[in-house]
């Protein structure tokens, strides 16, 4: 049926050997190649034997007569081209190749034919072949040229239909739905998907601007409609805004609406398309974060972080309404500590919870309630200026809590002990506020009385303020960074360090979403980066052997400053370390889009061989467009996605499709906040290259082992 050819250089054929051998084979392809020569004519086979010796002698020439042989051949693979004549018996060359491509078959095919004619060499191309060729031209530099075409050709093919197929998939991962508005006839077109997202039959009418419209929650509607207008009218080229929707079924959704401007040649607006995102599994993630953010995990109560921001509120109000004082109150529980000696810190648990209940009971639905320590909670009171106001609730709060709490089988009782700070006129630094009420509850625990002391507002006195002690921690170092590890998600050893700002004051640890807030109020913002960056290089530089890298924090706006390539140039020198060795951490949020004017700081920070990375990524509304903007960049994907990673489908999906975009564009992701063994198998299952959390450790100022596998 076929018979296979090893043309000798050193035999009969290779007498009169080309004056050149013509490469076929690349450094990539195996030393020697098969070629299948499907011809009937024995005289044409020998003469097409002959012209690949001539031209490529290292392939291996096997001849088919048939085209149902060269069919089973074919299938089976492993042949670099096919040389097919056009007449084979009663069966065409276009037809066999034709059943070969319908049968998947990707060898690159040429088709051999002994008359010319446009209508041939058309149909080749229509049923696969990737070059035509007459007998009577036929050489072996234009066999040779073919054959390489051919292989070309098939590759460039083969790589677009590759592209092709990610690009299907990431969309088909992203699960956007995707709109397209004609803005010359008011033609609106909605994807089956964007239908499909809303809960929608596919065959719904509705494709129209008043349709989808009436869909958008009322509050949302006019930032949808001013965008989509000054997108049509020219006066933008796109937009990008988060809006809720109603899905079928009554509820609201979170969605990403994109969009982007086409023009016609004279640049007027014609066409505005784009795609749908719902994020409502992000905003839900968002909103949960925030809220634990900003509340006491145990009693739901506001934490110390809500509890600073609602007393600058009321600050902030009194400078405007000097009628708007309010009052403070500062309470200590009494006899807790042996609730937890005595019957365990589960029963201390429901004492707390109870206590927060009964305090929200206690006051008005606008004041605040916060427990801001073990056994300490805070009542802010508004419009409260009276002694007597505060006093009254005071005696209600002391009620409240001195009734006997339920403990399983037993009851107990405990007391509380208040202080109070009446604010009735503006005041400088609010954190004093706290620290004045914190004093006078001190003074009613010590005097053992149950009586309420309370602080009336003094005038400011000359005292150090919190800007001021944080301006000298800056200064002295007295603030720095503690090094949390992040490690390779295959080997599982640690690769570099996240440096994360800690300061302890007078022997309190301060948050950082304290002092950050305060240093950028401040204007320090820029200083605590800087001395960040120093010690964390100084610190990387102690560790050479190990060959570890530091990733430091920088605020956006920072990246953007014209110092900011000196900045880092002058810590790396200062410390001696390669630019290689650190990494400069961005938060992704609404500053980003001004990296895009800082292009040249970018450059310059990259040939210093400093990485950037992408904070928090998949919460902000700019980490696609920052990521394609920035070179050198690898993205940190959100703790708010990784907790969600191992019991929630559509934030596996969300993960993959972020890493594969990731991945395509040559980034490295790392999965923060991991803080489990599941979370991690989930993570690593999603292709994360890097991880970071609590299971591998927390922040520590040092580390005695650098370099360890988990």
């Amino acid at each position: 049926m076929g018979s296979t050819t090893h043309i000798d250089p050193s035999g009969e054929e290779g007498a009169a050997s080309a004056p050149r051998h013509l490469a076929l084979v690349t450094s990539s392809q195996p030393p020697t190649s098969k070629v299948l020569v499907v011809e009937d004519d024995d005289d044409d086979a020998h003469l097409i034997r002959r012209c690949l010796f001539l031209s490529a002698p290292h392939l291996q020439v096997e001849v088919v007569a048939t085209a149902q042989a060269a069919l089973f051949k074919l299938r089976g693979g492993g042949y670099r081209a096919a040389i097919i004549d056009y007449r084979l018996g009663t069966t065409r060359g276009t037809e066999l190749i034709e059943r070969c491509r319908a049968s998947g078959v990707g060898t690159p095919m040429i088709l051999l034919t002994g008359q010319g004619g446009a209508d041939v060499d058309l149909e080749a191309m229509q049923k696969g072949a990737c070059d035509y060729l007459e007998k009577s031209t036929v050489t072996p530099e234009l066999l040779e040229r073919s054959l390489r075409y051919a292989v070309e050709q098939a590759t460039t093919r083969q790589a677009l239909v590759a592209a092709r197929n990610r690009f299907e998939a990431a969309i088909r991962g992203s699960n956007d739905g995707i709109w397209d508005l004609d803005l010359g006839s008011g033609t609106l077109f909605l994807s089956p998907r964007f239908k499909s997202m809303l809960g929608l039959e596919i065959r719904d009418g509705g494709d129209h601007l008043g349709t989808w419209f009436s869909r958008v929650h009322d509050d949302d509607l006019p930032r949808v409609e001013d965008a989509i207008q000054a997108a049509s009218d020219g006066r933008s080229e796109g937009l990008n805004i988060e809006h809720r929707i109603l899905h079928a079924d009554g509820t609201w959704l979170w969605v990403l609406l994109r969009g982007k401007l086409q023009r016609d040649e004279e640049g007027a607006p014609v066409r505005l398309a784009g795609s749908q995102t719902d994020i409502t599994v992000r905003r839900n993630a968002e909103e949960h974060t925030r809220h634990q953010a900003l509340h006491d995990s145990l009693t739901g109560l506001a934490n110390r972080a809500l509890l600073a921001d609602r007393l600058d509120h009321l600050v902030r109000r009194l400078r405007r309404h000097p009628e708007a004082g309010f009052s403070i109150l500062y309470l200590d529980l009494d006899d807790f500590k042996p609730v937890n000696d005595e019957h365990g810190h589960a029963a201390g648990d429901i004492v707390l919870m109870e206590v927060a209940a009964r305090l929200r009971d206690a006051v008005r639905a606008v004041d605040t309630v916060a427990r801001i320590g073990g056994d300490e909670f805070v009542l802010l009171l508004e419009r409260c200026v009276t002694a007597e106001d505060a006093e009254k609730v005071s005696s209600n709060v002391r009620e409240a809590i001195s009734a006997p709490i339920e403990i399983e089988a037993a009851q107990v009782t405990i007391g509380v002990s208040i202080g109070t700070r009446l604010v009735a006129d503006p005041v400088d630094d609010v954190l004093t506020l706290l620290s004045d009420a914190d004093r006078s509850m001190y003074a009613a625990k010590a005097g053992r009385s149950g009586r309420v002391l309370g602080l009336v507002q003094r005038k400011r006195e000359l005292r150090p303020t919190m800007q001021d002690w944080l301006r000298d921690a800056i200064a002295n170092e007295t603030l720095g960074p503690h090094f949390q590890p992040i490690v390779c998600a295959q080997s599982r050893t640690v690769l570099g360090y996240e440096a994360l700002a800690r300061w302890t004051h007078q022997g309190e640890s301060i948050s950082p979403g304290t002092f950050v807030p305060l240093a950028r109020s401040a204007g320090l913002l820029d200083a605590l980066g800087e001395t960040m960056l120093r010690q964390a290089c100084r610190w990387v530089a102690g560790r050479e052997e190990d060959d570890l890298w530091v990733s430091v924090n920088v605020d956006a706006s920072s990246l953007a400053s014209p110092e900011i390539v000196e900045t880092v140039r002058a810590a790396l020198e200062e410390a001696g370390v390669d630019g290689s060795r650190l990494r400069l951490e961005l938060t992704e949020h609404e500053e980003l889009p001004c990296l895009r004017a800082a292009a040249s700081h970018v450059e310059a920070l990259a040939a210093l061989g400093v990485e950037l990375s992408l904070d928090d990524f998949g919460t902000g509304h700019c980490g696609l467009g920052a990521l394609l903007e920035l070179p050198n960049t690898c993205i940190k994907l959100d703790r708010s996605l990784i907790i969600k990673l191992g019991s929630c489908e559509a934030t596996r999906t969300v993960v993959g499709s972020l890493v594969k975009m990731a991945h395509a564009l040559g980034r490295s992701v790392v999965a923060e906040g991991v803080e489990t063994a599941a979370q991690w198998r989930a993570a690593t299952a999603q292709g994360v290259d890097l991880a970071q959390g609590y299971l591998f450790g927390r922040p520590q100022a040092t580390w005695p082992q650098p370099r360890f596998t988990l």
